[in-house]
């Protein structure tokens, strides 16, 4: 019986069904294709409901057959490393993360193959362990279990395999006699020597172990174990069995790549699944092309740190900050500035205007300059104002004579003055 309690992220639209306290199945309302999506512990859907349907999609639950748990569990042994233990076979290998990639090893540490993704790492390692490790072992425990342990006796040798007898080598005069327990005691044969005795011994175990677990497999897939077993070599494909007819005609199971129909649940499942690949395939277009935008600017940058050097180079020389003095001389009325470590001039100009007009406020009127002489305010004020006259009569640009009678007139008395 499965318990159902709503999911706490979604209580409206999200229902958790529990079966002993394990997560046994959920079932959610998607708002794209307003219907209840049936999913098993691992997310994957396996079903579909109409909307509003709760109590269809729980009582399904009931008729349908719920996946095995895995028997593989995966275990964090370090940062960015995992291991993988089978429930029978123990521990079957393991993952970790090198350099941006995910590495697949196996019980021995010998590499699968390296993966981008976490789950295909994960998936190469069980994929590996039920081809190839639990098979081998599993042989291995059954040619351990199949071996006979032969004891002598008054008569000649009793075999022995797990503690039970399994059967009896007779010694005669001239020959050896193999027997075996089944119906009462069957008789073999009779062999020239004990070794071929006991190999008869072995084989029959062999078969009848054989026969039991064909039985057993027959049984659990509901095949009639009564019905005598079918010659293929004169079967036909319209079922006849006539020998004289049909003995070159062999019926073998094959597998084709064949067209087959959707049901609406497969189509909701395929289009689930359609739709978390093509998120999948803009988040990584998103990532490739803001990796290619932050190479180009890098690619600039280099660029650009090259040409400077290159310029450094070819002059010899480059920019930097240096610290200098600015002289601000106001009886040239000129700035000239000066480099602090090697006394080199430059830069040297006069004054502008502005400096000019400013120097009042620069200048301390009062202040004793180096001779010891004290300055006349009122003359150098004079003299800062004939020299401004003077800068503004060089600027201003000569006015055009005039034309005519008049300006001839205005012209040559000009000149006699």
């Amino acid at each position: 019986m499965i318990t159902w309690t709503p999911a706490p992220e979604a209580p409206d639209h999200w229902l958790l069904g529990y079966r002993d306290g394990e997560l046994v199945a959920s079932i959610c309302h998607d708002t794209i294709s307003e219907r209840l999506l049936l999913r098993n512990p691992n997310g994957q859907v396996i079903g579909g409901e109409p909307s509003g349907a709760w109590e269809r999609a729980m009582a399904r639950f009931d008729r349908v057959t719920l996946p095995e748990p895995s028997p593989f569990q995966w275990a964090e042994v370090g940062a960015f490393e995992h291991a993988c233990n089978h429930d029978d076979a123990g521990y079957v290998g393991g993952i970790k993360r090198v350099a941006g990639s995910w590495v697949a090893t196996t019980e021995s540490n010998d590499v699968l193959g390296t993966y981008e993704w976490e789950r295909v790492a994960r998936y190469a390692v069980q994929l590996y362990a039920l081809k190839e490790l639990i098979p081998r072992e599993t042989r291995e425990h059954q040619e351990a279990t199949m071996q006979i342990e032969w004891s002598k006796t008054m008569t000649g040798w009793v075999g022995k395999r797990g503690g039970e007898t399994v059967g009896w080598v007779v010694e005669h005069d001239d020959h050896f006699e193999a027997q075996t327990p089944a119906g009462g005691g069957t008789v073999l044969g009779q062999h020239g020597n004990a070794m071929k005795a006991k190999a008869a011994v072995k084989a029959a175990c062999e078969q009848e172990t054989n026969e039991m677990a064909s039985k057993k497999t027959k049984k659990k897939n509901g095949t009639n174990t009564d019905e005598p077993p079918r010659d293929d070599a004169k079967a036909t494909i319209d079922g006849s069995t006539n020998a004289d007819e049909d003995k070159s005609v062999i019926v073998r199971p094959t597998t084709r790549q064949l067209r087959c129909e959707l049901g609406r649940d497969d189509i909701l499942e395929k289009a689930d699944r359609a739709s978390h690949l093509l998120a999948d395939r803009d988040r990584r277009q998103d990532e490739i092309d803001n990796a290619k935008k932050q190479a180009k600017a890098d690619i600039e940058r280099l660029e650009a740190e090259h040409r400077q050097l290159n310029v450094q180079i070819r002059d010899r020389a480059e920019y930097r900050s240096v610290d200098c003095d600015e002289t601000r001389n106001y009886h040239t009325w000129t700035v000239t500035v000066t480099r602090k470590d090697t006394g080199e001039v430059v830069d040297e100009r006069a004054m502008s205007l502005d400096e000019r007009r400013t120097a009042q406020t620069e200048l301390d009127l009062g202040r004793s300059d180096d001779s010891g002489d004290a300055t006349d305010p009122e003359a150098a004020a004079a003299g800062f104002e004939n020299q401004a006259e003077e800068d503004a009569e060089e600027a201003e640009p000569a006015a055009p004579p005039k034309r005519g009678r008049r300006g001839r007139k205005a012209a040559q008395a000009a000149a006699q003055q």
